[in-house]
């Protein structure tokens, strides 16, 4: 990001080795990150959930294809638009 006043992002791996990431976006308009992950298996698509003032619960949001890559690449990057004052979970797969 582009610095933590703006938006944060955090990385990690549930209990069954899945790669979470969690985008948070702390302005008043939609901002978009550029999500590199490095990781042995080639990860193609997100599940997304937003959570926004629209809602009190997490809202699914369609899945997000990976950008496109070398092959052999060892990292997947994503392109994703994060909806203004909002908390966004990634969860990636292969």
């Amino acid at each position: 990001t582009d610095g933590p006043a703006a938006s944060s992002v955090y990385a990690s791996l549930d209990a069954r080795g899945r790669v979470v990431r969690v985008a948070i976006n702390k302005r008043r308009a939609p901002r978009a990150a550029r999500l590199a992950v490095a990781h042995p298996a080639a990860l193609r698509t997100a599940r997304v959930y937003t959570l926004t003032a629209a809602g009190p619960a997490p809202a699914r949001a369609p899945d997000l294809a990976a950008d496109p890559a070398p092959a052999g690449a060892r990292t997947s990057t994503f392109t994703y638009t994060m909806p203004a004052l909002s908390v966004s979970t990634l969860v990636l797969a292969p």
